[in-house]
Formats: C-alpha cells, sequence, structure tokens
C-alpha cells in the first residue's frame, strides 16, 4: 500500500493490483483552493480488489465549511445536506468542478481526489472519497481520453455518529471523450438506524458523467444544478436509473437538441428555473415535477411509459409548448394539490359538506361555487383531503391526449381546473376534474363537487373522455350519495361565430321638458302632433338664461344638450337622434305671461301695430312644404291686445286661407301670438303651390283695431319639397 500527501503527481503510467490501496491524504490547512491529490497520467489502472482512496482525509472532526456548531445532532454537508440540517443549512462547493474536501462530523470528511488522464481511466477496482460516521463525502473530479471498466466511484456520507446524524453525499463528476464505463458512480448520503426498521439518512450529493465529445451529460444518480456553475448548455442531457435531479432557484439550462428523464428518475425544476429543450420526453416510470414559477422554453414535450408530470400544492401547472404528447399509463396530474383540508373558496360551510368547485359539495351551500366556466383556472377548495389543483395548457400546434390530464380532489375535496387552448386536439385519453369522494377520516364527509373543464381547438379527432363530475359514496350500502356536477366547456374555434341581429332603437321623443330651477317649476306643453313645446314663464322671468330639463326615449340624445342655458327670446329647434341615427326636430317656444298687475289702461286714439313678424325664426320670405315641415310664426304688437285672428291667405285667391283664432300661444291683452301652420286650410280645400300672406286682425283695450296684410314678407308654398 502506499499513501501520498496532498499535492500534484505525475506518472506514465499508474498500476493499482494485488488488492493495493493507493491512499490520498488531504491538508485542510492548506491555503490552496485543491487540498487535496491531483495525479496526471497518461494511463491509470485500478484492478479488481484494489483501490484509490481518500476515505476520511477531509476536515478533522467538527471542522469543516459544511459542519454545524449550532446544530449538535446534524451530520455535515457538502454535495449533499446532512441528516437533522435545518433550513439555514447549505451546500457547498462545485458540481461541475468538484474540489472541496468534505466536512468532518464525528468522524473526519472525505479526501479530494482529482485525476487527469491523457489516454485510458480503468477502473475495476474502486475509487472512493467517502466520509467517516455523521462526515460528509468528499471529491472525485476525473479528467480523461477514454474511461473504462465495471468498478466503483464514490463520494459517499458517513453514517450515524456517537452524537450527529449521518452526513450528506460528497460530489463526483466524470469528463471524458469515449466511454465503456459500466461500474457504479454515487455521492450517497450516509444512513443509519436510531430505531430500527426506520432508516435515517443524509441527502445524496452530486454525480455527473460529462461527454466532452458529444457536449452530453449523463445524470445516472443524484445532482443539482448551481447558480455558481453557470452557464449551463449542452447538446443533450439523460436522466436514468432513478436518478433526482434539482436545481437552484433561477438557474437556467439550455439543451440544444433533447433532454430525456428516463427508468423512474425524477427531475425538478426549482423557482424561476428556467429550461430550454427543443424536445422534452419524460419516459420509464420518471416525474417532471414543476415549481409552478418556472419556465419551460420547448417545441416538443413527451410524457410516455407510465410517467407523470405534476407539482406541490397550490401550485399552478401551466405550459405553454407548441407540441405536447401524453402516452396512454401517462399523466399531466395535479389530484389533490389545491387548496389544503376545508380551505378554500368553497370549503364546507358545515361538518359533513364536502367542497364545491363548478359543482356544490354535498351538503354544502347552494352558493358555494365559484370561479370561471369559460376560463377557469381555480384551484378546487378542500374537504378532508384537497381539492385539484389547475391546470393550463397552451399548445400552438397539437395536444395529443392518450393519457390522463387530471385535477381530481381527494376525499370530499372539489375538483380543480383544466383549461386547455389548442389548435389540433386529438387522442382517446381523458380530461378530468372530478371531485373526490365521500370521506370517513374520522367522520363522515360528503363527497366534493366536480371542478371546471374548458378546452378550445381549431381542429379535433379526439374521442377520448372529458368530465367534471361530482364525487360519489355511500353512506348506507348500496345506496350511492353524490355531489354536483361541475362544468365542461368545450368549444370549436374554427366555427363561425354565432351573430345575434341588434335592432337599434328607433324612439326619438321628448318625454319631459321644464325649467325646474324656476319657482314654481313651469313644465312644458309637448305637442306630439306638431312636434312643438310650448312654456309660458311667470312675468319678469329672464328667458335669456334659462336652463331646461329635458327626458327623452331611452338610448336617444338630444341637442343642444339637456341641462344646458339656452336664450329662448326666439323659437329653438332641439334635435333628438334615436339610437338607429334617425332625428326628429321639437320647436321650444317659450311664453312670458302678462303684468298680474298691468298699469290702468290710458285711452288713446293710437291704432295698435304689428311691430315685427317672423317665419320660422327668419325675418324674411320663406319657401316651405307645411305639410311635411310646420310652419311657426311669431308676431309681436305695439301693445297688450286681444287677437281677433290670424289669416293665411292665397294671394291670388282669397277664397284659400287658414284662420287662427286667439287661444293657446295667442292669448288676449298679450303682445305676442305664436301660431303653428301644418298646411291644413280652413277653405279652399288641399293645400297647392302658390304665395300666400299674412293678415292679421287686432283691437287693443281702447277699442283701436288693426286689420290688415303685412308686408313685405310672403309665405311661399312647395309642396315638391
Amino acid at each position: 500500500d502506499t499513501t501520498l500527501s496532498a499535492g500534484e503527481y505525475n506518472y506514465d503510467n499508474l498500476l493499482i493490483t494485488n488488492n493495493a490501496i493507493l491512499t490520498l491524504k488531504g491538508d485542510a490547512t492548506s491555503t490552496n483552493s485543491f487540498k487535496g491529490v491531483k495525479i496526471n497520467a497518461v494511463n491509470i489502472t485500478i484492478d479488481p480488489g484494489s483501490s484509490i482512496s481518500a476515505n476520511s482525509q477531509g476536515y478533522a472532526p467538527g471542522n469543516g465549511p459544511g459542519f454545524s456548531a449550532d446544530n449538535p445532532s446534524a451530520g455535515a454537508n457538502y454535495g449533499g445536506l446532512g441528516s437533522g440540517s435545518d433550513t439555514t443549512s447549505t451546500t457547498y462547493g462545485s458540481a461541475v468542478k468538484p474540489i472541496d474536501l468534505g466536512s468532518g462530523g464525528n468522524g473526519s470528511g472525505g479526501g479530494a481526489i482529482y485525476i487527469n488522464v491523457s489516454d485510458t481511466f480503468t477502473d475495476n477496482g474502486t475509487t472512493s472519497a467517502s466520509g467517516g460516521s455523521s462526515a460528509s463525502g468528499g471529491s472525485i473530479y476525473v479528467t480523461a481520453k477514454n474511461i473504462t471498466g465495471n468498478g466503483i466511484l464514490s463520494a459517499d456520507g458517513g453514517g450515524i455518529g456517537y452524537t450527529r446524524s449521518p452526513g450528506g453525499g460528497g460530489r463526483v463528476a466524470v469528463y471524458y471523450q469515449t466511454s465503456s464505463f459500466n461500474g457504479t458512480a454515487e455521492a450517497k448520503g450516509g444512513c443509519g438506524y436510531y430505531s430500527y426498521p426506520s432508516m435515517t439518512c443524509g441527502q445524496d450529493g452530486t454525480v455527473g458523467f460529462f461527454n466532452t465529445s458529444a457536449n452530453d451529460l449523463y445524470i445516472n444518480n443524484s445532482w443539482k444544478f448551481l447558480q455558481a456553475d453557470m452557464p449551463f448548455s449542452f447538446n443533450n442531457i439523460y436522466v436514468s436509473n432513478g436518478a433526482k435531479v434539482a436545481g437552484e432557484n433561477g438557474v437556467s439550462v439550455v439543451v440544444n437538441n433533447n433532454m430525456i428523464v428516463d427508468k423512474n428518475s425524477t427531475f425538478t425544476l426549482a423557482d424561476n428555473q428556467t429550461l430550454s429543450a427543443p424536445t422534452i420526453m419524460i419516459n420509464g416510470g420518471s416525474t417532471l415535477m414543476l415549481s409552478g414559477s418556472e419556465k419551460i422554453i420547448a417545441s416538443n414535450l413527451i410524457v410516455t411509459g407510465n410517467s407523470t408530470i405534476t407539482t406541490t400544492s397550490e401550485k399552478i401547472i401551466s405550459l405553454t409548448i407548441p407540441n405536447i404528447r401524453i402516452d396512454s399509463g401517462s399523466s399531466i396530474s395535479a389530484h389533490a394539490i389545491g387548496y389544503g383540508s376545508n380551505q378554500g373558496p368553497g370549503a364546507p360551510t358545515t361538518t359533513n359538506a364536502g367542497a364545491s368547485y363548478g359543482g356544490v359539495g354535498y351538503l354544502n351551500s347552494s352558493n358555494s361555487t365559484y370561479g370561471s366556466e369559460t376560463n377557469p383556472t381555480d384551484l378546487g377548495s378542500g374537504g378532508s383531503f384537497p381539492g385539484g389543483g389547475s391546470i393550463q395548457l397552451v399548445v400552438s400546434d397539437t395536444l395529443e391526449n392518450d393519457g390522463t390530464v387530471s385535477v381530481t380532489g381527494g376525499s370530499s375535496g372539489s375538483g380543480g381546473s383544466i383549461n386547455v387552448n389548442t389548435n389540433n386536439l386529438t387522442g382517446t385519453g381523458e380530461f378530468v376534474a372530478d371531485g373526490g369522494g365521500l370521506s370517513t377520516s374520522g367522520y363522515y364527509q360528503g363527497p366534493g363537487g366536480g371542478g371546471r373543464v374548458a378546452i378550445y381547438y381549431q381542429k379535433s379527432t379526439f374521442n377520448g373522455t372529458t368530465q367534471a363530475n361530482g364525487g360519489c359514496g355511500s353512506y348506507n350500502y348500496p345506496s350511492i350519495t353524490c355531489a354536483a356536477n361541475g362544468t365542461v366547456h368545450i368549444v370549436d374555434k374554427s366555427a363561425p361565430p354565432v351573430v345575434t341581429p341588434v335592432t337599434l332603437s328607433s324612439a326619438k321623443a321628448v318625454t319631459l321638458f321644464n325649467f325646474s330651477n324656476l319657482n314654481p317649476v313651469v313644465s312644458g306643453v309637448i305637442d306630439e302632433t306638431n312636434h312643438s313645446i310650448s312654456l309660458t314663464v311667470p312675468y319678469g322671468t329672464d328667458v335669456t338664461t334659462l336652463i331646461p330639463i329635458i327626458n327623452i326615449s331611452d338610448k336617444a340624445s338630444v341637442n343642444p344638450n339637456n341641462n344646458v342655458t339656452q336664450n329662448f327670446t326666439n323659437p329653438v329647434t332641439y334635435i333628438v337622434t334615436a339610437e338607429d341615427g334617425s332625428t326628429q326636430n321639437y320647436v321650444v317656444t317659450v311664453i312670458v305671461a302678462p303684468n298680474p298687475n298691468p298699469p290702468a289702461p290710458v285711452v288713446s286714439n293710437t291704432l295698435p301695430l304689428i311691430t315685427s313678424y317672423t317665419f320660422n325664426g327668419d325675418t324674411n320670405s320663406i319657401t316651405i312644404n307645411p305639410l311635411k315641415n310646420s310652419l311657426n310664426i311669431v308676431l309681436s304688437a305695439s301693445e297688450n291686445v286681444n287677437w281677433m285672428s290670424v289669416k293665411i291667405e292665397n294671394q291670388d285667391d282669397s277664397t284659400i286661407y287658414k284662420i287662427f283664432q286667439s287661444g293657446a300661444g295667442c292669448a288676449d291683452g298679450t303682445s305676442t301670438c305664436i301660431k303653428t301652420w301644418d298646411g291644413i286650410l280652413s277653405k279652399g280645400g288641399l293645400l297647392q303651390d302658390g304665395t300666400f300672406r299674412v293678415k292679421v286682425h287686432i283691437k287693443d283695450g281702447a277699442g283701436n283695431e288693426y286689420d290688415d296684410y303685412l308686408s313685405p314678407y310672403t309665405i311661399t308654398v312647395d309642396t315638391s319639397l
């Protein structure tokens, strides 16, 4: 047997045979970053029964960065945490270039072995850097052109010590161009029994095989992607043999071709971790464990060979990948990882009720459902056990489901939510959001309600099942009790949308017109026949600053606007526009009431006169078809008069006329008269084209009369307008 002290050694060919042991010591006091033994050689051969050993050659008992003086029972850390470590404990060193010594527990930690072989490293024996009792394993770092043999590479943690728990595993990294090695490589946590048959173990360390010619990473034991080791970029990653792979939060891993997780292995993505690979395959009873905040960039995700994609409690599985294939026997599952027991918006309202989500849990409140039927994203609520989780799949090309997509609830928990949006849906599998069955854990708790499923697709040949059934159970066999079903919403997005014709309203009436700011309120008289509105305000009212309150038909609008100051010295036209765009004009005329206490009349021989008159608000002759557009005539006298008559007469034939008397809009004892002509004649039959003039007969209080034609403005009737 031979012992080498810490340092670097060079050989042409190194042969360890005849059960010999080459011991490589460590030097924890060295100021060098590498405190173990490095061997440079052309070839190294370890025959069966022989070994290169750095066992217990690391940090002394109770020393090293992985020893916890504050936790007297914990095992030491290095690549993995020692058993009994608390939440503040951490690993140390590099997984891709392991050169650190293992930390001491009750015994010494494993040493550090660095083997650099320019040709062939043959290991048919043992290369080890394991720790003593409760100590962590050390480091094995191999670089070689070729590696072969069927021996052992081990950096295991030590078992239970007399005062401390088992230690964590160390680290192993092997780099090669070609390999036919079919031995064992491990960095297991130490194990032992406090109370048989219950075994206590430290956490496994890291073991990686790196094919440098192909830039591939092989993981057959345990591995963790560390922030300090970034960047990670490989052509392929192969995870197999029950390996367990994890990563630190925020780490990014890039794979140029394929990442394959196989043979009962587990790949766990950390919070905010990024995994980029064109094709990701989960095979052979393996598991892809999501954190709920990871980012996966891939073109193809294949779940096959009875494998599963899942996540942890109250996290959402959200995958945006162009193609996802789930083979028969495999699944994307969020079973019973929704809201915890008796938690969530649909939690049981009574002791024996089941939880609700899309359907009401048995004996739960009728209003206990929640969430969206068309865009379900919620977790299922818990009963005796948690509700179903939430799976959100956005698949821009093809989703092939021959397996199961499941968000079923635990006992008496409600089903969760499945939300799928894909171009092409195919397969014969199932989408299941069923509630959990009757719980008999301690006492009866009713079945949970069904969850919610929404599937949107452009093309579909899927002929599997889609359901969100309420859970069932038997209080008294064979009678079966079930909770209410949830919702299933399936939409063919290629189908043209159903367009419901919209009929726009043509209503355009003024239903109220008043001056509510006057005291008392003055309300208008609405004439729907002539579409006019008249209001008489108290004597002395300033008609230039009146504010009308206007009610109109539903969905209509009015211009000028409601509740806006307006000058009503002359008639004002309000235009009401219906929802369909049609309009109706209303002419609003405001009359000031006469002085209730007029001065005593002065007897005069002066004749009363018409001082002004307008046609539709203009002081000009007018051409109009009053049968279609009414004519408003406003007359002003030189004093208060009695309005004997207002006559609209054909100037070529005095037997054709319309005559108005005093009355509405033309009250005796006032100086203003307003009349609206709708084209109807008092005499002369139907209205024909022609020129008409206005003749007014008025009488004042002294009996003086005016009875004459107004000049110079005339009315030209054109019935073609």
